[in-house]
Protein backbone atom coordinates (compact mmCIF):
# COMPACT_ATOMS: atom_id res chain seq x y z
CA UNK A 1 0.00 0.00 0.00
CA UNK A 2 1.01 3.69 -0.94
CA UNK A 3 0.30 6.20 1.45
CA UNK A 4 -0.70 9.83 1.15
CA UNK A 5 -0.33 11.43 4.81
CA UNK A 6 -0.75 14.97 5.73
CA UNK A 7 -2.50 17.06 8.47
CA UNK A 8 -5.61 18.59 7.40
CA UNK A 9 -5.79 21.66 5.16
CA UNK A 10 -2.45 20.84 3.80
CA UNK A 11 -3.17 20.27 0.22
CA UNK A 12 -3.61 17.04 0.06
CA UNK A 13 -6.44 16.63 -2.55
CA UNK A 14 -4.31 18.74 -4.92
CA UNK A 15 -1.46 16.46 -4.89
CA UNK A 16 -3.91 12.99 -5.13
CA UNK A 17 -5.18 15.36 -8.40
CA UNK A 18 -1.57 15.15 -9.62
CA UNK A 19 -0.88 12.15 -8.93
CA UNK A 20 -3.63 10.68 -10.89
CA UNK A 21 -2.98 12.76 -13.55
CA UNK A 22 0.45 11.62 -13.93
CA UNK A 23 0.35 8.16 -12.63
CA UNK A 24 -3.06 7.14 -14.65
CA UNK A 25 -3.86 5.72 -11.15
CA UNK A 26 -6.80 6.32 -8.96
CA UNK A 27 -6.26 7.54 -5.45
CA UNK A 28 -8.12 6.52 -2.49
CA UNK A 29 -9.77 8.88 0.45
CA UNK A 30 -9.44 8.09 4.04
CA UNK A 31 -11.42 4.81 4.80
CA UNK A 32 -13.91 6.30 7.29
CA UNK A 33 -15.42 8.73 4.54
CA UNK A 34 -17.36 7.22 1.96
CA UNK A 35 -17.65 10.72 -0.13
CA UNK A 36 -13.66 10.72 -0.36
CA UNK A 37 -13.74 9.63 -4.04
CA UNK A 38 -10.90 9.73 -6.59
CA UNK A 39 -9.95 13.00 -7.74
CA UNK A 40 -11.01 11.97 -11.29
CA UNK A 41 -14.43 11.62 -10.20
CA UNK A 42 -14.77 14.66 -9.09
CA UNK A 43 -16.75 17.40 -10.94
CA UNK A 44 -14.44 20.21 -12.62
CA UNK A 45 -15.41 23.81 -14.54
CA UNK A 46 -13.19 22.29 -17.68
CA UNK A 47 -12.28 19.40 -19.51
CA UNK A 48 -9.49 17.39 -17.37
CA UNK A 49 -8.28 14.64 -19.69
CA UNK A 50 -7.84 11.93 -16.90
CA UNK A 51 -6.94 8.26 -18.30
CA UNK A 52 -7.38 6.19 -15.45
CA UNK A 53 -6.23 2.64 -15.82
CA UNK A 54 -7.41 -0.40 -13.71
CA UNK A 55 -5.01 -1.14 -11.00
CA UNK A 56 -4.67 -3.31 -7.69
CA UNK A 57 -5.55 -1.41 -4.78
CA UNK A 58 -2.27 -2.14 -3.19
CA UNK A 59 -0.64 -0.04 -5.73
CA UNK A 60 -2.26 2.74 -5.80
CA UNK A 61 -1.91 6.16 -3.29
CA UNK A 62 -4.57 5.91 -0.38
CA UNK A 63 -5.13 9.25 1.82
CA UNK A 64 -4.32 9.56 5.62
CA UNK A 65 -4.50 12.35 7.94
CA UNK A 66 -3.15 10.16 10.84
CA UNK A 67 -0.80 7.52 10.87
CA UNK A 68 -1.97 3.62 8.93
CA UNK A 69 -2.89 1.47 11.52
CA UNK A 70 -0.69 -2.30 10.87
CA UNK A 71 -4.23 -3.89 9.98
CA UNK A 72 -4.66 -1.05 6.78
CA UNK A 73 -1.74 -3.40 5.35
CA UNK A 74 2.40 -2.68 4.82
CA UNK A 75 3.24 0.65 3.74
CA UNK A 76 5.36 0.65 0.62
CA UNK A 77 5.65 4.30 -0.22
CA UNK A 78 5.28 7.08 1.26
CA UNK A 79 4.42 11.05 0.54
CA UNK A 80 4.08 13.16 3.48
CA UNK A 81 2.51 16.96 2.82
CA UNK A 82 3.58 19.32 5.54
CA UNK A 83 2.05 22.83 5.98
CA UNK A 84 3.47 25.88 8.19
CA UNK A 85 1.97 24.96 11.66
CA UNK A 86 1.18 28.35 12.47
CA UNK A 87 -1.16 28.46 9.32
CA UNK A 88 -2.29 24.48 9.75
CA UNK A 89 -2.74 24.27 13.35
CA UNK A 90 -5.03 27.40 13.69
CA UNK A 91 -6.68 26.70 10.25
CA UNK A 92 -7.66 23.22 11.68
CA UNK A 93 -7.99 23.55 15.52
CA UNK A 94 -11.17 25.91 14.45
CA UNK A 95 -9.97 29.47 15.43
CA UNK A 96 -12.61 32.10 15.49
CA UNK A 97 -11.29 35.36 13.76
CA UNK A 98 -13.78 37.04 15.53
CA UNK A 99 -13.36 35.95 19.04
CA UNK A 100 -9.34 35.07 18.65
CA UNK A 101 -10.31 31.79 20.64
CA UNK A 102 -8.69 28.80 20.12
CA UNK A 103 -10.09 25.48 21.14
CA UNK A 104 -9.68 23.17 24.63
CA UNK A 105 -8.21 20.36 22.59
CA UNK A 106 -5.20 22.78 20.62
CA UNK A 107 -2.45 20.44 22.25
CA UNK A 108 -3.92 17.00 21.23
CA UNK A 109 -4.60 18.58 17.39
CA UNK A 110 -0.56 19.76 17.83
CA UNK A 111 0.55 16.45 18.33
CA UNK A 112 -1.12 14.78 15.66
CA UNK A 113 0.46 16.90 13.21
CA UNK A 114 4.25 16.13 14.67
CA UNK A 115 3.18 12.68 15.12
CA UNK A 116 3.22 12.95 11.25
CA UNK A 117 6.82 14.55 11.51
CA UNK A 118 8.13 11.49 13.15
CA UNK A 119 6.60 8.52 10.90
CA UNK A 120 7.97 10.27 8.07
CA UNK A 121 11.17 9.73 10.03
CA UNK A 122 10.76 6.74 11.32
CA UNK A 123 9.69 5.28 7.62
CA UNK A 124 12.46 3.45 6.04
CA UNK A 125 10.65 2.86 2.67
CA UNK A 126 10.64 5.44 -0.11
CA UNK A 127 9.39 8.64 1.23
CA UNK A 128 9.04 12.27 0.21
CA UNK A 129 8.01 14.68 2.05
CA UNK A 130 6.80 17.93 0.13
CA UNK A 131 5.91 21.18 1.96
CA UNK A 132 2.39 23.30 0.81
CA UNK A 133 3.91 26.20 -0.07
CA UNK A 134 6.29 24.73 -2.70
CA UNK A 135 2.71 22.87 -3.87
CA UNK A 136 1.75 26.57 -4.19
CA UNK A 137 4.48 28.78 -5.34
CA UNK A 138 6.58 26.51 -7.03
CA UNK A 139 4.48 24.60 -9.38
CA UNK A 140 6.83 23.55 -11.95
CA UNK A 141 9.06 21.98 -9.43
CA UNK A 142 6.34 20.55 -7.37
CA UNK A 143 5.20 18.58 -10.61
CA UNK A 144 8.04 17.64 -11.67
CA UNK A 145 9.76 16.61 -8.09
CA UNK A 146 6.49 14.60 -8.29
CA UNK A 147 6.66 12.79 -11.64
CA UNK A 148 10.14 12.06 -10.61
CA UNK A 149 9.12 10.32 -7.56
CA UNK A 150 6.07 8.45 -8.86
CA UNK A 151 8.87 6.82 -11.67
CA UNK A 152 6.37 7.64 -14.25
CA UNK A 153 8.11 7.77 -17.66
CA UNK A 154 5.28 9.72 -20.20
CA UNK A 155 7.30 12.89 -21.44
CA UNK A 156 4.22 13.71 -23.52
CA UNK A 157 1.75 13.55 -20.60
CA UNK A 158 4.19 15.83 -18.12
CA UNK A 159 5.07 18.17 -21.16
CA UNK A 160 0.92 18.77 -21.26
CA UNK A 161 0.56 19.44 -17.24
CA UNK A 162 3.65 21.99 -17.01
CA UNK A 163 1.98 23.57 -20.30
CA UNK A 164 -1.38 23.46 -18.50
CA UNK A 165 -0.55 24.20 -14.73
CA UNK A 166 -2.36 27.08 -13.98
CA UNK A 167 -5.46 25.56 -15.76
CA UNK A 168 -5.08 22.14 -14.00
CA UNK A 169 -4.50 24.08 -10.71
CA UNK A 170 -7.85 25.94 -11.08
CA UNK A 171 -9.78 23.11 -11.96
CA UNK A 172 -8.65 20.94 -8.44
CA UNK A 173 -9.05 24.04 -6.52
CA UNK A 174 -12.81 24.58 -7.73
CA UNK A 175 -13.98 20.83 -8.13
CA UNK A 176 -16.76 19.58 -6.22
CA UNK A 177 -17.96 16.01 -5.20
CA UNK A 178 -20.20 13.78 -7.67
CA UNK A 179 -23.69 15.40 -7.01
CA UNK A 180 -22.55 19.27 -6.52
CA UNK A 181 -21.73 18.66 -2.74
CA UNK A 182 -19.12 21.29 -2.19
CA UNK A 183 -15.61 20.29 -2.00
CA UNK A 184 -13.65 21.87 1.25
CA UNK A 185 -10.19 22.36 -0.25
CA UNK A 186 -7.59 24.83 0.95
CA UNK A 187 -7.55 28.55 -0.62
CA UNK A 188 -3.93 28.77 -1.16
CA UNK A 189 -3.34 31.19 1.80
CA UNK A 190 0.19 31.02 3.05
CA UNK A 191 0.01 33.68 5.83
CA UNK A 192 -3.43 34.41 6.70
CA UNK A 193 -4.70 32.65 9.99
CA UNK A 194 -0.89 33.60 12.26
CA UNK A 195 -1.41 37.12 11.60
CA UNK A 196 -5.12 37.44 12.39
CA UNK A 197 -4.57 36.16 15.39
CA UNK A 198 -4.23 38.94 18.46
CA UNK A 199 -2.84 38.94 21.80
CA UNK A 200 -3.08 37.25 24.43
CA UNK A 201 -3.43 34.52 21.98
CA UNK A 202 -0.64 34.66 19.81
CA UNK A 203 0.95 34.32 23.29
CA UNK A 204 -0.40 31.22 24.39
CA UNK A 205 0.08 29.82 20.93
CA UNK A 206 3.62 30.61 20.16
CA UNK A 207 4.11 28.98 23.92
CA UNK A 208 2.64 25.74 22.25
CA UNK A 209 4.47 25.75 18.89
CA UNK A 210 7.63 26.09 20.52
CA UNK A 211 7.31 23.20 23.29
CA UNK A 212 6.13 20.90 20.39
CA UNK A 213 8.82 22.16 18.20
CA UNK A 214 11.76 20.95 20.54
CA UNK A 215 12.51 18.34 18.94
CA UNK A 216 11.85 18.75 15.53
CA UNK A 217 14.75 21.47 14.16
CA UNK A 218 13.87 21.44 10.35
CA UNK A 219 10.14 22.61 11.23
CA UNK A 220 11.56 25.49 13.04
CA UNK A 221 14.42 26.48 10.43
CA UNK A 222 12.01 25.90 7.85
CA UNK A 223 9.54 28.19 9.30
CA UNK A 224 11.48 30.53 11.24
CA UNK A 225 9.96 29.12 14.87
CA UNK A 226 12.49 30.65 17.48
CA UNK A 227 12.89 30.05 21.57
Amino acid sequence: MKVLLSYPRSGNHLVRFFIEFLSDQATYGCKDNPADCPAHQYQFPMKVPFQIKPAPRTSCYHKYHSMPAPQDGQVSELIVIVRNPREALIREQGLNLLTNKLPHDSKSSSASYFAILDYYEAFKGRKLMLFYEDIITRRRWFVKALCEFLQVNNPGKLRFVLDNIDRLYEASHKATRPGREPLNVSSGSLNFYYPALRQPFKAQFDKQLIAFTKNHPMIRRRYGINT
